[in-house]
């Protein structure tokens, strides 16, 4: 009897413990991370945290369409870099919390996705165009699909993000509100939303979406908690956004990119002023 219980335990503990094998995506690379296109399912791989069922999602507009607003303070190459400094410190403030078990980037643009790719991220791979709202919408219901019951949407343009912040907008959210609202320094935007399961509610994201979201979760008779978080105030939108992050993000990637940039359109008499 011992000896049948040893043959049906020890397989299944070594089957528990065996790590998944990456796999290689269209181009035949193999890559340490997850990679979904074309609605596939997530596969596993040897980066995942244990707690798979709690990710967090960054949509990443084209970087060909990126940060029109700041024309006036940057060409089309900066913009593009500016996203992509970004994208880099929320991914490196993201992977710290250690309640994320993934972190996953939504976007039409394959730069965008390599970049996510090599820093460490999922990807999901929007072949056609949705809008924000459309890719948030799909990321949501592909990763429900996969396994992941609650979902924080950071929208890319948030560097500021900190480990910290994360960790206590989690502890807040679960098991109490299935929806955490995160405000925009101004009060009308969403910064961050975190939602349980994925597809609760619909994003609403753009525009005067702190109270679209509100509403959709009083429609829907949901409790939800708003939380303002230091970190998540600052999305870089307008020049005055960008000449805040050279203020306050010193300490970032994108941070120092917006403090060379201000620093090359400064005069020298001005400078030395």
């Amino acid at each position: 009897m011992i000896r049948m219980l040893l043959s049906v335990l020890v397989p299944a503990r070594r089957r528990r413990l065996q790590r998944y094998i990456p796999q290689p995506n269209r181009a035949g690379k193999v890559l340490g991370i997850t990679t979904l296109l074309d609605c596939r399912p997530a596969i596993p791989s040897p980066t995942m945290k244990p707690r798979a069922t709690t990710a967090a999602l960054v949509p990443v507009r084209a970087l060909n369409e990126a940060k029109r607003r700041l024309s006036s303070e940057l060409g089309a190459p900066e913009r593009e870099q500016l996203t992509l400094e970004m994208l880099r410190d929320m991914l490196g403030a993201l992977a710290a919390a250690p309640s994320l078990g993934r972190i996953v980037v939504v976007s039409t643009d394959r730069t965008v996705l390599a970049e996510a790719e090599r820093l460490g991220a999922e990807t999901l791979h929007e072949l056609e165009p949705k809008g924000l709202n459309g890719a948030v919408a799909w990321a949501a219901h592909e990763l429900e699909r996969s396994g992941v019951r609650t979902l924080l949407t950071i929208p890319g343009d948030v560097p500021l993000i900190a480990p910290a912040d994360i960790e206590r907008l989690l502890a807040i959210a679960l098991p109490r509100y299935p929806v955490v609202l995160v405000p925009s320094a101004s009060g009308t935007g969403t910064n961050a939303l975190l939602t349980s399961p994925p597809t609760i509610i619909d994003p609403a994201f753009e525009g005067l979406s702190l109270a679209a979201h509100r509403e959709a979760c009083r429609r829907n008779g949901l409790a939800f908690r708003t939380l303002r978080l230091g970190g998540f105030a600052l999305d870089v939108d307008t020049p005055d956004d960008f000449m805040e992050l050279a203020r306050r993000g010193g300490g970032c990637f994108s941070g120092r990119f917006a403090t060379r940039a201000l620093q090359r359109r400064t005069p020298p008499d001005q400078a030395s002023g």
